[in-house]
């Protein structure tokens, strides 16, 4: 190529290229060459035929493609295949029609065929990625357990490509499944265990149902498995392995049979007497009592007598017990009926073994592994066989393979430890029977001979390698019988005794634990100490079940004791360096990351050859300096909780707010401690530190229903209306709350909804309804005025009300605080400019904007400032806050967004167009106009989702089931989909439409500067009716139980049935600008010169 670049004349160079390319298969680029080559010189005929084959070949080629693609679309697959194999002979090396021949194969489900194609598509490209995926995601279906002898660096690979093929959304759940079959495969428990359960969120299906009860069994959790399994058959009972499966499972528990047979006969639904049944009795019966599993085998037979499995159970339960003459007509009777059941020719195999009859059981063994050739146990007798026999290579060849196929065989293990015992290896015999335990071998036999072999080996390792198989396969009695046999040989060893104490523990056996332990406590030892202060702590619930109170208490402060270990490290020293001597110093030093507990501190300190010789001592004073200095090693708050509640169920309050603090210091996250020092609270008649402790608690465990409602019910004692929605809000998006809880959250809700107008419009889709109809006390449209508040200035803002409280913006640079019932003067806050905009309440805080051009946030208690942003321009849109951002427009055509927390700037968006209209917003974005014509949709984030040319808005937008509705000054009223801002409908009056839509029933309420209001359909804008008043709208009207609530600019406030349109008409005076709000049956309207009205409605 180089040769080339530099001569771009030189014909022979492109001749060889095109040779090169030639011989790797590549013929386009080769002729490519060649007709660059033949350009140079004109008269190399030899060249001419050589494209000129290759051209018709490529034809061909075409031809071929271009009809098996056409065959895959009418589906003719066979067809399809046969023309990309004509395809291959033209083009041998393309590895491009392999992999379509093995995708076509995949699509009619021949997997093996598929594999195969990829294996070769692979081979020659090996670093495509796709190609790769493919046939890697293909080998975990075909090779299955064979994979569990992947090398390290083939395991890496195999899971990158697994993992990396998840991210197809369409296969996704099933590329899931594969990866945990392979994490399976290589012994990866917890992997698999995970790949499968986020492949079961996805879907569940069979594959993932089998691969995650295989994932739990080999977990040690055998009801895990079990659920799953059932599940499974739930969908398909009728593979007979699967049941098989359940059974076997079954004899895992520690349960009686008829409590397995519940599960089993309903997830069959066969009777207890047919065949079926009486082979899984036989099968659950095999590790209790093999006798009367043979009697249930037998029964099973008689009524079936072509149940080959039974024969097949049957005769190997009784060759396991060397009862051959018995066995062996059994399994041929196998052979009879079922003549390639490879593990009926592998039973006979090795009952003849026994018989010496080696030469049969070869044939036998051989047939099996032609049947089924991943089997391990042929081959692993094979090996047996050639070894006894001195055949040494064919010996190796066949236990080679055992070894490739067992792994996943917890049969393989005995057969292991079987050898290794013939060869008098001792340690590696109950390493493999170990592995064998933890993978589900159950049979009792093997059972009592591997403890009685690890009695006799007196060695401490295997002992904890064996008790630890056990723990895992869920059997205590077993590790029981070990531990204590391992005591009686060593009295005076902690650990036993700590694993032993466990075990009593874990079967409520607290006393024995408490008995074998306690003269056996040292701080030198943590787990004595912490296994102690758990019995303990169970004998304490116990106590504390049965209202024993005193018991209770002492087994607890017990535990507690027990529970609580310290250390000191050099962190320690250096607070301690100016409070002792350096004498002392340095005997402290002596003890860093030691283990002490407040009664042996004393003892640590003084027993050390440094404090003998210089003879130093510690006063009771000096050793709790250095305790509190020190650091606990473990602490549990559990322990602390439940002492707390002791003393809250014997009716001692105040000790158990001291021992929750205690417990809050260990852990300050755990949400229970709060919720329960809540109720202790309110036992005490303080209920609003009870409600702080509920929230403290929610914020903590944001799930807990019971007491999102009992706080909702403290809030509302208090008339905090705005946290009672925020509380029932939060409640009611949790799932699964039960429906009379439920029923009465939305009651509390619409309660607090309908005594809050917290922003312009009320909330932050500016429908400006409240939904009073929906609580008990309902208003009956009096409109009788109540009080009148006057500022020193005019009012355009609109007022907002939140628990009890009305707030007011003025033109004379001033917010004011009033009381809502009389209208009296609480407070009122300067600030540097008109207030136009109407300000927004979130809880303790209130936020306003000024013409001066700053934002405030202000503490409504204390008048603090929490906070205070500049934008340099006046702000006459009104604000909304969602989650914890504030947004305003300027009307220098800014957008900004701040942090309702400390006024920081997340992000602004600059439209140089003026911004009068106050923004809405929901999940997915914010949407506002301009008064220039351009309304926009912005993301959470600041980016523009869409633009539409409106023509000019002042009008504020509604958002109605994914609509926006506003109006504009070209005297449209437009309907736009959130989504895209698409057009839904539009309307036209015959003025400009400055006014803001409210929204209810179904039904767009909006007024004009034509002096009418108007109503309209909201699904089609079609006009419902039209209301004639005797001035131009500005203001925007609100709904209310049926009543729409509006004034114009004569100052008339009208309240007009939706429904009839009969009316009520207050004369108050002045441009009534501002926008009514409506809480707790009262309305609230400002005129421009007049002052804040209210009135009973």
């Amino acid at each position: 190529m180089d040769y080339i670049s530099k001569r771009d004349t030189s014909e022979s160079a492109y001749r060889l290229l095109g040779d090169l390319y030639y011989a790797q298969g590549l013929e386009e680029k080769a002729a490519s060459m060649y007709e660059k080559s033949l350009g140079i010189n004109p008269e190399a005929t030899d060249l001419e035929n050589k494209i000129t084959e290759i051209r018709n070949k490529y034809n061909t080629l075409k031809y071929y493609l271009f009809q098996a693609q056409k065959n895959i679309e009418m589906h003719l697959f066979e067809e399809a295949i046969n023309l990309y194999k004509e395809a291959i002979k033209l083009s041998s090396r393309d590895a491009s029609l392999y992999f379509a021949i093995g995708e076509i194969y995949e699509r009619i489900n021949d997997k093996k065929s598929a594999y195969e194609y990829y294996k070769q598509s692979v081979d020659m490209s090996p670093a495509n990625l796709i190609y790769q995926k493919k046939y890697h995601l293909l080998k975990v279906d075909i090779e299955g357990p064979l994979l569990a002898n992947m090398d390290e660096k083939n395991t890496k690979q195999m899971i990158y490509l697994l993992k990396s093929s998840i991210e197809n959304k369409e296969e996704e759940q099933l590329n899931l499944c594969r990866l945990g079959e392979f994490y399976l495969y290589q012994g990866m428990y917890q992997d698999s265990l995970e790949a499968f359960k986020k492949s079961l969120e996805i879907e569940k299906t069979i594959r993932v149902c089998r691969g995650l009860s295989i994932a739990y069994n080999l977990k040690g959790d055998i009801h895990k498995a079990i659920e799953t399994l059932n599940n499974l058959l739930a969908m398909d009972n009728s593979n007979e392995k699967d049941i098989q499966s359940l059974v076997e499972l079954h004899t895992q528990l520690n349960e009686k049979i008829d409590e397995s047979l519940v599960s089993i006969l309903e997830v069959t639904g066969l009777s207890r007497e047919s065949p079926r049944i009486q082979f899984f009795i036989g099968i659950l019966l095999e590790t209790k009592n093999w006798e009367e599993a043979a009697k249930f085998y037998k029964t099973a037979i008689e009524k079936e007598p072509k149940f080959a499995e039974a024969y097949y159970k049957l005769g190997t339960l009784l060759l396991q017990n060397e009862l051959f003459e018995e066995a062996e007509p059994l399994l041929n009777n196998v052979l009879k009926l079922e003549p390639e059941h490879y593990k009926g020719l592998t039973a006979l195999g090795r009952l003849l073994i026994q018989k010496n009859e080696l030469s049969l059981a070869k044939d036998l063994l051989k047939k099996a592994i032609s049947i089924n050739p991943f089997y391990y146990e042929p081959n692993h007798l094979l090996g047996k066989i050639f070894l006894k026999e001195d055949k040494i290579w064919e010996a190796e060849s066949y236990i080679q393979k055992a070894d490739k196929y067992g792994v996943s065989n917890p049969n393989y293990y005995i057969d292991k430890a079987e050898i290794y015992l013939e060869g008098k290896d001792i340690n590696n015999a109950i390493k493999s029977i170990a592995k064998a335990v933890t993978m589900g071998v159950t049979s009792s036999k093997i059972i009592n001979q591997i403890i009685a072999l690890a009695v006799e080996v007196n060695d401490y390792t295997l002992f904890e390698i064996l008790s630890d198989a056990f723990d895992k396969q869920g059997e205590p009695e077993q590790v029981e019988v070990i531990y204590s046999k391992m005591i009686n040989l060593q009295p005076d060893n902690v650990f036993y005794r700590v694993k032993l104490g466990r075990i009593y523990r874990k079967s409520g056996r607290n006393e024995e634990a408490i008995n074998l332990l306690t003269n056996f406590i040292t701080d030198d030892n943590i787990n004595v100490n912490l296994e102690l202060a758990e019995a303990h702590f169970n004998m304490a619930k116990n106590a504390f079940e049965h209202k024993d109170w005193a018991t209770a208490i002492d087994h607890i402060k017990k535990a507690i004791k027990y529970n609580q270990i310290f250390k000191i490290d050099e962190e320690t020293i250096k607070k301690l360096k100016n409070k002792f001597t350096s004498r002392k110093l340095k005997a402290i030093e002596l003890i860093i990351n030691t283990n002490f507990t407040k009664e042996t501190l004393y003892d640590k300190l003084t027993k050390t050859d440094f404090c003998r010789k210089e003879m130093i001592t510690f006063n009771a004073k000096e050793l709790e300096l250095i305790r509190s200095h020190g650091y606990y090693v473990v602490l549990r708050e559990e322990y602390h909780i439940l002492l707390g509640d002791i003393y809250v169920g014997s009716g001692k309050y105040t000790e158990a707010i001291d021992i929750y603090f205690k417990a809050l210091e260990i852990n300050p996250k755990n949400a229970t401690i709060f919720f329960k020092y809540g109720k202790v609270l309110e036992n005490m008649e303080n209920y609003r530190e009870a409600a702080d402790a509920y929230s403290d608690g929610l914020a903590l465990d944001e799930t807990n229903i019971p007491y999102y409602d009992r706080l909702a019910e403290l809030r509302l004692s208090f008339k905090e209306y705005h946290q009672v929605y925020k509380i029932t809000t939060k409640a009611l998006s949790v799932p699964g709350i039960d429906s009379t809880v439920k029923t009465k959250l939305e009651k509390m809700k619409y309660t607090a909804e309908a005594k809050i107008w917290t922003m312009f419009k009320k909330d932050i889709v500016r429908c400006s309804y409240n939904p009073v109809e929906l609580t008990e006390n309902q208003p009956q449209n009096i409109l009788k005025q109540k009080w009148i508040f006057k500022p020193h200035g005019k009012i355009s803002s609109s007022p907002v009300i939140s628990d009890e409280i009305v707030y007011i913006g003025s033109e004379d640079t001033r917010l004011y605080c009033l009381n809502k019932e009389d209208g009296k003067e609480k407070w009122n806050f300067n600030t540097n400019g008109e207030i136009k905009s109407t300000p927004v309440i979130e809880l303790k805080t209130v936020y306003l904007a000024s013409n001066g051009g700053f934002i405030y946030a202000l503490d409504k208690a204390s008048l603090y400032v929490k906070w205070l942003y500049e934008t340099k321009s006046k702000l006459s849109s009104s604000p909304l806050i969602s989650g914890d951002i504030f947004y305003i427009g300027s009307e220098n055509g800014i957008i900004y967004a701040l942090s309702i927390e400390t006024g920081e700037l997340k992000w602004i968006f600059e439209t140089t167009q003026n911004i009068v209209s106050s923004p809405v917003i929901d999940s997915k974005g914010i949407y506002f106009g301009t008064t220039n014509g351009t309304f926009y949709a912005l993301t959470l984030e600041g980016k523009e989702l869409w633009v539409k040319n409106t023509g000019g808005v002042q009008s504020s937008p509604a958002l109605f089931e994914d609509i926006l509705f506003f109006g504009t000054l070209e005297n449209k009223v437009l309907a736009l989909l959130a989504k895209t801002g698409d057009i839904v409908w539009e309307f036209e009056s015959g003025g400009k439409m400055t006014s803001s839509p409210a929204i209810a029933y179904n039904k767009i309420f909006i007024g004009s500067e034509d002096k009418n209001i108007y109503a309209l359909d909201a699904t089609t804008g079609n006009k419902i009716w039209e209301y004639k008043t005797n001035g131009e709208i500005l203001s925007s009207p609100a709904i209310a139980n049926g009543i729409l609530y509006a004034g114009n600019n004569n100052g008339i406030l009208y309240a007009i049935d939706v429904y009839n349109q009969s009316d009520k008409k207050q004369d108050i005076g002045g441009r009534l600008i501002s926008s009514p709000a409506i809480a707790d049956n009262m309305l609230f309207i400002a005129s421009e010169e007049n002052g804040l009205y209210a009135f009973d409605i």
